[in-house]
């Protein structure tokens, strides 16, 4: 039991390290797949689906990252799986799942309750729980991407839409 918790943590530690150039790599991906998608390409719709499913993995191990503050690793860990739950909401919106407004309910109330607690804990001074500036600007663009839609229903792919006409 404690090696594998070691072997989680140092998968943790070295996405981490290395979170921005997975991400970069995939976002772009991910972005352009979306045109295949919308003119009609359902293979695409696999794409964004593999891609959405590396991000959460990526940011659901990296919230196991180890750390000395008990406080400190509980908050990672609800950071990461805020984050996981959001790119998964985000692409069960866009393609059209079940259970898409699920994942971005969710999503959404731990992202603000992480910012909130964030604030309220700087505002007072203590310190205790504290975002790294990285993990404080992608949560809060998934809480916008998670908000907008929430509201904005994404139009349906080409294919699907003259299905729908005939």
């Amino acid at each position: 039991m404690k090696e594998s918790n070691q072997r989680l943590e140092a998968t943790g530690l070295r996405l981490h390290k290395r979170v921005f150039v997975y991400e970069f790599i995939l976002y772009i991906l991910w972005i352009a797949s979306l045109y295949p998608y919308y003119i009609g390409k359902l293979w695409a719709g696999t794409s964004i689906l593999g891609i959405s499913l590396i991000l959460a993995i990526v940011y659901f191990l990296r919230g196991f990252r180890p750390s000395e503050d008990k406080n400190l690793l509980l908050y990672q860990k609800f950071t990461g799986l805020a984050q996981a739950m959001a790119v998964l909401g985000l692409a069960s919106r866009i393609l059209y799942m079940q259970s898409d407004i699920l994942f971005l309910g969710i999503s959404g109330f731990i992202i603000l309750s992480l910012i909130v607690i964030h604030f309220v804990d700087v505002k007072k001074q203590k310190h205790v729980i504290t975002l790294e500036l990285q993990d404080l600007i992608r949560l809060s663009i998934l809480l916008m991407l998670t908000i907008l839609l929430m509201i904005w229903r994404p139009p349906l792919p080409q294919l699907l839409y003259s299905e729908m006409i005939q």
